[in-house]
């Protein structure tokens, strides 16, 4: 985990700063940095419901596997619908989303 780049990764994508990301990507910044209580950028992402963004940190190293210091997923929360964050008219794109990766995250429930 890249923990030194976190707070500055956050504060990207708290902004949804698709560009300063790919910079950072391209400087060689993985995705999957945490803060010092396990919180991914991709936490945030799914935090402010921005598919996009998810998408993009998924598909550079992001981890939607990662444990925060509570146990919470990316995509759960204290066993809150991964939907509770996002606005109910992008509830079918997530939902798409969600139906893609469910053999790959949640095998068992397949």
């Amino acid at each position: 985990m890249d923990y030194d780049a976190q707070p500055h990764l956050s504060g990207l994508a708290r902004r949804g700063d698709m560009e300063g990301l790919q910079r950072a990507v391209d400087t060689g910044r993985r995705m999957d940095a945490c803060n010092k209580f396990g919180e991914s950028v991709v936490h945030v992402a799914c935090r402010r419901g921005n598919l996009p963004l998810l998408l993009f940190l998924v598909a550079n190293g992001g981890s939607l596997t990662a444990c925060d210091d509570l146990g919470r997923f990316p995509l759960h929360e204290r066993g809150c619908s991964p939907l509770r964050y996002v606005k109910e008219e992008s509830w079918p794109a997530w939902r798409q989303f969600l139906d893609e990766v469910v053999d790959e995250f949640w095998p068992s429930l397949v």
